[in-house]
């Protein structure tokens, strides 16, 4: 008897995963990808769409099957969703020019700059959902324009990771809702702004047709389906943005619904049923008719604790390699024995220049209060309250808007230490639920597939399959401390940020 399965896969900053899932919302497989980023300039960031991006959608596929055995005529749908916002030009045949620069890369600065004079932030907010800021694509494209002349010349669509791997799959050029709120696009009227784009500079003609991400757009061609092994004429979604699909992952649908994102970046999401915008947040539309999200995105949370495991955690590496645990989980427990407040250590966590809501792409780390008595534990523990106070420092602004949650779902790898969600819970003061065995943006892409095809009507049986497993509230005591320590994080970034464009400045002499 054949069974109805339902593909999901998510290409990440440092990793890809996916999932196979039965309409009965059971995991039957899943498999997992690492990869890195090419940094080959300070505060640049990329991909390479073929050999990161599409190798590991090819990879996770054929693994999921040769797990499970499935067969591919079984799997009803696919959606993919994938790190966002990115830009990737290709020519007519589909093949890109250019490495993919990613969300975290910070070389358009200049062009962000003109942006702003010329579009002007009101008009974009206004427009687009959002201020313009270093999330935007649309400054990283204007760079490809300067830089790269013979890049722009030969360029036949700009897309981002998710629209590349659909193009793979279908040979049809799209982009979903989501992606497209990176660029130039009219949130209300769910279209692109030609007056934007003239203002921008950026060739309308060149951004693909927009759809919904539930959408059907193609089907899995036969030179994709040789790549694969999916079987040819299985339809293929539109897609959407890797935040968006764990948002869905972890059930939240309802107005003021909540989750935080404990990925590479840290991401903050509310659902709303009506548009909202603040000028230090993101708005877009959601995955589900008629809903909406407001976000904030952090530029650094899960990968500056790849940062410090890589660069400072050989011993935990192999203690975890001899093991057969996570270095992760040994860090925890090492930091675990270090007071809240680190003794006095307070970081800010702008390893990559940091996005909501300062928005300053020229912001740097900052150690401060560092003494002897201070151990590698001090400098981890410190780290994971970093992203405590910045993910705070966004809760502002939500609170300003009317939209502060009671509530955190939680999803993403770093979601899994306890003790990271304690130190999170601990210094915003929100309680965090959190489901052990959820499979993130994969499952959600998953069941996204299914209501694309027809399968499922609605989101209930999503959130019907969802059990919360643990529930981490904030310690009242601890909680005032954290609060004393988050009013000094604040003055520090005040002290410190006009000496963030100097050093900028020194760089370019």
């Amino acid at each position: 008897m054949n069974k109805q399965l339902l593909l999901g896969i998510d290409v990440g900053t440092l990793g890809s995963k996916g999932v196979l899932l039965s309409t009965e919302g059971k995991v039957v497989a899943e498999s997992f990808r690492e990869h890195d980023i090419y940094q080959p300039y300070p505060g640049w960031a990329e991909h390479d769409p073929e050999a990161v991006w599409w190798k590991d959608f090819v990879q996770l596929v054929r693994e999921i099957f040769k797990r499970y055995r499935a067969k591919p005529p079984d799997v009803l749908g696919i959606c993919v969703s994938a790190l966002m916002p990115d830009v990737v030009l290709v020519n007519r045949q589909g093949h890109p020019l250019y490495n993919a620069i990613l969300y975290s890369d910070n070389r358009a600065y200049e062009e962000l700059q003109w942006g702003k004079k010329v579009v002007g932030d009101e008009m974009h907010l206004n427009v687009c959902g959002t201020s313009i800021t270093t999330e935007a694509a649309w400054p990283k494209l204007l760079w490809v324009k300067k830089h790269k002349p013979k890049v722009w010349s030969k360029a036949y669509k700009f897309l981002s990771a998710t629209n590349y791997l659909v193009l793979k799959l279908t040979s049809q050029y799209s982009m979903d809702f989501d992606n497209a709120t990176a660029y130039l696009f009219d949130l209300k009227k769910g279209e692109w702004s030609e007056e934007l784009c003239q203002l921008a500079g950026i060739p309308i003609e060149k951004l693909p047709s927009v759809f919904p991400s539930h959408q059907i757009v193609g089907e899995v061609e036969r030179e994709a389906s040789k790549e694969t092994g999916l079987a040819k004429g299985t339809p293929v979604l539109v897609g959407c943005g890797d935040v968006s699909a764990s948002t869905l992952s972890s059930g939240v649908t309802e107005d003021k619904e909540a989750v935080f994102y404990y990925g590479s970046t840290g991401c903050l999401l509310v659902c709303s049923d009506q548009l909202q915008t603040h000028p230090k947040l993101w708005a877009g539309r959601y995955l589900i008719p008629g809903k909406y999200l407001l976000a904030s995105f952090m530029a650094t949370s899960g990968i500056i604790l790849r940062w410090f495991r890589d660069e400072f955690g050989q011993l935990e590496v192999e203690k975890a390699r001899r093991s057969g645990s996570s270095a992760y989980s040994i860090l925890d427990q090492e930091a675990s024995r270090v007071a809240p407040g680190s003794d006095g250590l307070i970081i800010l966590p702008y390893f990559q220049g940091e996005k909501a809501p300062i928005w300053n792409p020229l912001a740097r780390g900052v150690v401060f209060g560092l003494l002897l008595n201070h151990t590698r534990a001090h400098l981890y523990r410190s780290l994971l309250e970093a992203v405590g106070y910045g993910l705070r420092h966004n809760l502002d602004m939500f609170e300003e808007s009317g939209m502060l949650p009671e509530k955190l779902m939680t999803v993403d790898g770093g979601a899994k230490s306890r003790l990271w969600r304690q130190i999170v819970t601990d210094i915003t003061g929100i309680p965090q639920h959190y489901i052990a065995k959820l499979s993130g943006a994969p499952f959600g892409d998953a069941y996204l597939a299914g209501y694309g095809v027809g399968l499922f009507k609605d989101f209930r049986k999503l959130k019907e399959w969802l059990k919360v497993t643990e529930v981490t509230y904030p310690h009242p005591k601890i909680h005032q401390y954290y609060t004393k320590l988050y009013s000094i994080y604040r003055k520090l970034y005040e002290s410190v940020g006009p000496l963030f464009l100097e050093v900028k400045a020194l760089e370019a002499e």
